[in-house]
């Protein structure tokens, strides 16, 4: 019993030697604790690389290992480029954008970011990231009440009502129906510059084709230069009402050389009373040549001769006294027509229709006599054109069979007597393909061609 407890003195006295030799200078603190940054993920979001929809559901969490995460900033695009303390800021773990889709290729790539912030102020040094692109399916527009397509006559006055349909614009991404919509009411020859004078020039001529793709390629706030003062109008609701809209002026241009040469005294009068009417009423009236006009009577002998004679053909060898001896002689012709002429007939058709086309650039139809005489007597030969003896079919057909040859749609308007009370008309050339253009033109010129509302769309003519 004594022999251990001095064991046990002898034990405690060397322990508290060592702890009496431990304590000293040679103590070190411990290091300090560096914080963690939070870390995010998201946990739904668009595949990488993935198209979706423009309407995108996002849904993210966040983790801090030494604290928690108190709130998250987000961004968009363009947006992520700046520092993440600009980003917007919420403690929601979700949200729904709507990102903006390429007019053009109706798909466009977008990025989305967020970051998650703990207690400490720190930010996630590495925010979860999503590269995708977004499509829309574009909305479809139908007009349900307004003037008629190429209605040639129009009121100052008129209203256009119209709907819209989203196919994928509804809350859940089905069907809704559209209340914004833009408008663009153009006219012709107009321009809708305000400055004095104008620093735009005025829309060309109508050519359906040409407005249609100017209009399509308009797909931002206006037309594309250097018709860009004309822009569209926004408006909410499905219906517009005009009210005294001016109408643009019109552009003739009067092809001067062979058409005007020899011309009947009363005939020459009653195209300058049209040409003087419509320029009074503020029309704008040119003077243009067509190139190779003269050449027009040998392309058209040499291509509608032998056509006739081959339509006429199978009827000539059965029933060749029924046909008068005029019309038969010239099927007759027909026949000994070269081929080779022929073909070389039908190149210069081509170099005619270009030639009528670059007449028509910049204006809305050519201004021109119908025939460089009044109505001729039945059964006469020839006749007195300015002072010199011409066949009469020469004479009636010298000033519209070049467009007979070429296909450019043309219309005669009457355009009163002469002094001898013989009936006189105008002519009227329009673009090609543009024929229902040309009505619209021939119910204006007639008004100022005859004095009155005339006949072309049920005047009194």
């Amino acid at each position: 019993m004594r022999r251990s407890m001095v064991l046990t003195g002898l034990a405690a006295a060397v322990l508290g030697l060592l702890y009496l030799t431990g304590c000293g200078d040679k103590v070190t603190p411990p290091k300090d604790i560096v914080a963690k940054n939070p870390e995010t993920e998201l946990t739904y979001a668009p595949l990488p690389g993935d198209t979706t929809t423009f309407r995108v559901h996002f849904y993210w969490n966040g983790y801090d290992k030494d604290g928690e995460v108190m709130t998250f900033s987000f961004a968009v695009d363009e947006d992520t480029l700046k520092p993440v303390g600009d980003w917007p800021t919420t403690t929601s773990k979700d949200t729904t954008l709507l990102f903006l889709v390429d007019p053009v290729k109706e798909v466009r790539q977008h990025v989305f970011k967020v970051a998650s912030r703990d207690n400490d102020g720190h930010w996630d040094p590495t925010p979860a990231t999503r590269f995708f692109s977004a499509k829309t399916l574009p909305p479809t527009s139908l007009i349900k009440r307004g003037p008629a397509a190429f209605n040639p006559i129009v009121g100052p006055n008129f209203t256009f009502e119209w709907s819209g349909l989203d196919p994928d614009g509804g809350e859940t991404g089905g069907r809704a129906p559209v209340d914004s919509f833009e408008y663009l009411l153009l006219q012709i020859g107009a321009v809708a510059d305000t400055m004095n004078p104008p620093t735009h020039p005025p829309l060309p001529t109508y050519s359906q084709i040409e407005y249609t793709k100017m209009i399509n390629d308009a797909t931002g706030h206006c037309l594309l230069p250097p018709y860009d003062d004309w822009c569209w109008q926004g408006i909410r609701g499905l219906r517009k009402r005009f009210r005294n809209v001016t109408p643009g002026p019109y552009v003739f241009a009067i092809p001067e050389a062979y058409f005007c040469d020899r011309l009947d005294r009363g005939v020459r009068a009653a195209l300058t009373r049209t040409r003087n009417a419509l320029s009074a009423a503020g029309h704008e009236i040119r003077t243009v040549a067509i190139d190779h006009a003269v050449r027009t009577p040998d392309v058209y002998l040499h291509i509608c001769l032998p056509e006739a004679s081959w339509y006429h053909a199978p009827l000539l060898e059965t029933h060749a006294d029924r046909y008068s001896p005029g019309v038969r002689l010239r099927l007759e012709m027909g026949r000994y027509i070269l081929a080779e002429d022929y073909v070389r007939a039908l190149h210069l058709r081509v170099v005619l229709s270009e030639a009528v086309d670059r007449a028509l650039l910049g204006c809305d139809a050519l201004l021109l006599p119908t025939q460089p005489i009044p109505a001729p007597i039945l059964g006469e030969v020839s006749v007195d054109v300015d002072g010199a003896r011409e066949p009469v079919r020469a004479a009636m057909l010298r000033l519209t069979q070049l467009f007979n040859i070429t296909g450019h749609p043309a219309i005669a308007v009457p355009a009163g007597t002469t002094d001898d009370g013989w009936p006189v008309s105008v002519q009227l050339v329009g673009h090609l393909a543009g024929t229902s253009r040309l009505i619209q033109v021939a119910a204006l010129v007639e008004r100022y061609s005859t004095g009155g509302d005339g006949s072309v769309g049920g005047g009194t003519g």
